[in-house]
């Protein structure tokens, strides 16, 4: 009997549906999972996987100054000083009254040598919040 070249065997047909590779839930719940996978990243140092899910879960939600606030923080860390900028800058515009916000964008504008520019930005920070700390801090520190 003669054998069949492997090209020409019939093929075997899947028994399950495959996977469109997207998690179930809502959009915000989604992004809520990639977020926190981004955080257990940031906190090992793995600021490359980190910025990745960050990037995922604004995908799914574009809305969350949060995310924009945490991959501003591992671009200022991994020294994409404009990259850092965008997100701050995007972080602010959703949130107005989130302190964190000015924090990054300051940081991000001292990274490019920005210094009188940080330096508004710190205070518009302490205008949101007059107590934070870290923006007292980074203020005094330029």
């Amino acid at each position: 009997m003669k054998e069949q070249p492997v090209d020409k065997m019939p093929k075997k047909r899947r028994a399950k549906k495959r996977s469109s590779g997207r998690m179930p839930g809502t959009p915000q719940s989604r992004a809520i999972v990639l977020k926190d996978k981004g955080n257990r990243a940031l906190q090992d140092g793995d600021l490359w996987v980190a910025r990745s899910y960050y990037s995922e879960a604004i995908e799914e939600d574009s809305e969350n100054h949060a995310l924009y606030s945490n991959r501003s923080l591992c671009n200022l860390k991994l020294g994409d000083f404009e990259s850092a900028l965008q997100d701050a800058r995007k972080c602010i515009e959703l949130k107005k009254d989130w302190p964190k916000g000015y924090l990054r964008l300051g940081a991000a504008q001292e990274g490019l040598m920005q210094f009188l520019e940080a330096q508004t930005t710190f205070q518009n920070g302490l205008l949101v919040d007059p107590i934070n700390e870290p923006l007292k801090s980074a203020l005094l520190s330029i």
